[in-house]
This record gives C-alpha cells, sequence and structure tokens, in this order.
C-alpha cells in the first residue's frame, strides 16, 4: 500500500510541478532585453537587462552564468548596428558585437531550473563591458543603433541548447552638446 501511495505521489508531482528536461525546441525559451532609456549621452552608462523566460510548459535548466571574481556571461552576446533614421550629424556607421566574458582564474557554470514562465534576469552596463579587452577596449560612440541580444548554448548536457535572439530595440548615444543633454552649472 506505502508504494502505491509513493507512486501516486511521484506522478502527482511529475504532472503538476514538472520534471527538469533538455529542451531542444528553440521556442520554449524566449529572450527579451530591454533599456533603461532611449537616448543616452555619450559617455554615460548604457544599462541593458536581458532576461531568458521558459515559455513551454516543460521544466528546463539553463546555463544562467559563470560565477568567478565578477558575473560572466558566457552564453549572452549584443550585437549593436547603427540605424539610419535619426538625422544625427555623423552617425556611426560601424556594427559592433559586445561580449560579457573575460580572462579568468576560477570559476563555475550556475544552471538554473526554469518552471514555466519563471525568468532569469541579468542587468549589464553596455559601455563598461565594451572597455572591456574582448570588445576592443573603446565606447561605443554618439549615433543611432539597433540593439539584439542572444544567447546561444551549444553542445552542453543536461541543459537546454539552441539559440535564440531578442527583437531588435532601437536606441540613440547623442553628444554632451546636445541642448538636451547640457550639464547644470
Amino acid at each position: 500500500m506505502r508504494s502505491v501511495q509513493t507512486a501516486m505521489i511521484l506522478v502527482f508531482c511529475a504532472l503538476f510541478m514538472g520534471s527538469p528536461s533538455q529542451a531542444l525546441d528553440e521556442k520554449t525559451l524566449t529572450l527579451r532585453s530591454g533599456l533603461a532609456a532611449k537616448a543616452y549621452a555619450e559617455n554615460t552608462p548604457i544599462m541593458l537587462n536581458m532576461e531568458l523566460r521558459n515559455e513551454g510548459h516543460e521544466t528546463i535548466r539553463v546555463l544562467s552564468h559563470v560565477a568567478t571574481h565578477e558575473k560572466h556571461l558566457d552564453w549572452f552576446e549584443v550585437r549593436i548596428e547603427p540605424r539610419d533614421d535619426c538625422g544625427l550629424l555623423e552617425d556611426s556607421d560601424e556594427s559592433r558585437t559586445i561580449r560579457f566574458t573575460g580572462d579568468r582564474d576560477k570559476s563555475a557554470s550556475v544552471i538554473k531550473t526554469l518552471r514555466y514562465n519563471n525568468t532569469i534576469v541579468h542587468q549589464v552596463n553596455l559601455q563598461t563591458w565594451a572597455l572591456r579587452q574582448i570588445n576592443g577596449k573603446r565606447l561605443i560612440p554618439y549615433g543611432c543603433y539597433w540593439l539584439e541580444a542572444s544567447y546561444r548554448v551549444e553542445g552542453e548536457k543536461d541543459v537546454w541548447n539552441g539559440h535564440i535572439a531578442s527583437p531588435r530595440i532601437p536606441f540613440d548615444i547623442k553628444k554632451r552638446q546636445d541642448p538636451v543633454y547640457r550639464q547644470p552649472e
């Protein structure tokens, strides 16, 4: 009798709580990105939120970040491409990829379990990461841009594998001489 009750509990838990599984369907996991503003003064922080969300009904395990002396996001990157619709005098014509990783001596990959509609959110300062060696050691210059975040995991066991990208979002970096961005005297 006791084993029948245990089996019923296990079936109930599997049906209503979900069980971890490796999801191969990219539509199960979505990535959204968001900026605090649409326009920034040059040489100021640009804070980006990247949100992974499980939109499938299966519980999945995902690689979240790498724990080291700081948080590295090895599986995330941001593609920045110029827009030609903003009318800034000297639009940048350079596309750029920003990666969120670097040198480290000790580290550990952090795996998170996401049930239906659960999320993981990471916030990064794009300008701080743009100054890193891996990203060319230069700020994102003034101009008008499209931003697209992506998340890619390949060849890893017992976690979600695939590639997803966020919808593109626009943002501008304007010169400080612009009256909107003048510092108070």
